[in-house]
C-alpha cells in the first residue's frame, strides 16, 4: 500500500527521553540515582510507546475514513513497524554519542558523611566490551573440540501481526518457555540438560530471532520435537538462517557476539539499537559458565545518590578535588526547572514519580 501521511505530526518523539531529571547543566550534568534504574526506566518506556503506538493507530484509523482514493491508504502495522526502527535507531545513536561525549560516574555517600565517586561503565564502553570479546574468544577456545548443537529459532511475523513491537516485547519470554519446555524433556528422558549460550539478532526487516548453543551435545531431540516445542516459525539446526552448514557451532556464535556486541557499527546498529530499547542482554548462558563481567559485591556502605554526567576533557582528579560541591549543587539548583517537557500525557507516564 503506498503512504503518503505524515505520521511524525501525531507526536513529538522528544517526549519520551528518558532522561527528565536533570539537576544542573554545563559541563557537569547531576541526576537523581534513580535514572539509572534500568528495569523502572524500560518499564515506563514501555508504557509510554505503547500509548503512543494506541494513539498512531487511532489517528491512522481516523484518516482512512478521510480518503476515497485508495492509493493514499496506509498499512497501520507497517507504519508502526517504521515508527519503531526510527525510534530505536534515532534514541540509540543519541544515547552513543552522549556516550562518547560524557563520562559518567556514581556519587556516593556512607552514613559517616564519607564521600567517593565511581566510574560508571555500561556495555557500550570499551572496557566491558573488551571483556566481552576476551570471554567470547575464551570460550571459543575452550569448546572448539567440544560437540555442540546450534539452533536457530525464527518467528513468523504472521503470527504476531507482522508487528515487530509485539516481537520483541515477547522474545525474551518465549525463549524462556522453549528452554523451560527442553530443560523438562531432558529430566523426563533421565539426561542431563546440556549448559547453553543463547544470543539474539535483527534481521535487516527488524524481526528478532534467536541463536541457542548447547555444549557437549551432539544431538538434543527429534528435529520435529524442536519445532514443536518452538511453535513459533523456522528451526535451523546446526545451519544458519541462509541454510547454510556450520561446522563449528561454537566459534559461530563466539564470532556472532564479538562481531556485534563489541562494537557499534551500521552492521549491527539495528540489533543493538532494538536490543537496547528492549533492555536485551547481548548474550545469556546457564548459570556459572562464563564468569559475570559485573559479579555481585559486598556491601561497601556506601549508598548511591547522584549519576554525574561529566565532560569527557574533565580529569577525575578535578572531581575529586570538588567533591564537597557536588551535594550543595544538587540542593542549590534543585528548584530550577532546567528540563521542562511538553505537557502531555505519554509524558506523565514515563517519568511517573519523578
Amino acid at each position: 500500500m503506498k503512504s503518503n501521511l505524515d505520521i511524525s505530526r501525531f507526536v513529538d518523539f522528544s517526549s519520551l527521553d528518558p532522561f527528565p531529571r536533570l539537576i544542573q547543566k554545563g559541563d557537569i550534568k547531576i541526576y537523581d540515582v534513580d535514572c539509572i534504574n534500568t528495569y523502572d526506566n524500560k518499564h515506563r518506556n514501555k508504557i509510554a510507546l505503547e500509548c503512543f503506538r494506541n494513539d498512531v493507530r487511532v489517528n491512522l484509523l481516523n484518516d482512512f475514513k478521510q480518503y476515497s482514493i485508495i492509493e493514499k491508504w496506509v498499512d497501520p502495522v507497517n507504519e508502526l513497524n517504521k515508527l519503531l526502527i526510527n525510534y530505536a535507531l534515532k534514541s540509540f545513536n543519541k544515547y552513543i554519542l552522549e556516550l562518547e561525549e560524557f563520562k559518567r560516574y556514581i556519587y556516593a555517600e556512607d552514613n559517616q558523611g564519607h564521600k567517593t565517586i565511581i566510574e560508571f561503565d555500561n556495555r557500550y564502553c570499551k572496557s566491558y566490551q573488551d571483556k566481552i570479546n576476551r570471554r567470547a574468544k575464551y570460550i571459543g577456545w575452550y569448546f572448539r573440540k567440544t560437540k555442540s548443537v546450534l539452533l536457530t529459532l525464527t518467528i513468523d511475523p504472521a503470527k504476531y501481526n507482522n508487528d515487530k513491537y509485539l516481537m520483541w516485547i515477547d522474545i525474551k519470554k518465549q525463549l524462556n518457555r522453549f528452554l523451560t519446555n527442553v530443560k523438562y524433556y531432558f529430566k523426563k528422558e533421565n539426561k542431563k540438560f546440556p549448559p547453553y549460550i543463547c544470543s539474539i539478532e535483527a534481521q535487516k526487516n527488524g524481526n528478532p530471532h534467536l541463536h541457542l548453543v548447547f555444549l557437549g551435545a551432539s544431538r538434543l531431540m527429534d528435529w520435529r520435537k524442536i519445532r514443536d516445542i518452538w511453535h513459533l516459525g523456522h528451526i535451523f539446526i546446526n545451519r544458519d538462517n541462509s541454510n547454510r552448514k556450520i561446522r563449528n557451532p561454537v566459534n559461530y556464535l563466539m564470532k556472532y557476539i564479538s562481531k556485534t556486541y563489541t562494537d557499534t557499527n551500521e552492521n549491527n546498529n539495528l540489533t543493538q539499537a532494538l536490543c537496547w530499547l528492549f533492555n536485551i542482554r547481548s548474550y545469556q548462558c546457564s548459570r556459572g559458565l562464563i564468569k559475570p563481567i559485573k559479579p555481585r559485591h559486598y556491601d561497601s556502605g556506601f549508598d548511591s545518590k547522584y549519576l554525574l554526567y561529566v565532560d569527557d576533557s574533565i580529569p577525575l582528579i578535578y572531581l575529586y578535588e570538588n567533591i564537597n560541591n557536588i551535594d550543595s549543587s544538587y540542593n542549590g539548583f534543585k528548584h530550577y526547572n532546567f528540563h521542562k517537557k511538553p505537557d502531555i500525557y505519554y509524558n506523565k507516564l514515563l517519568f511517573k514519580g519523578s
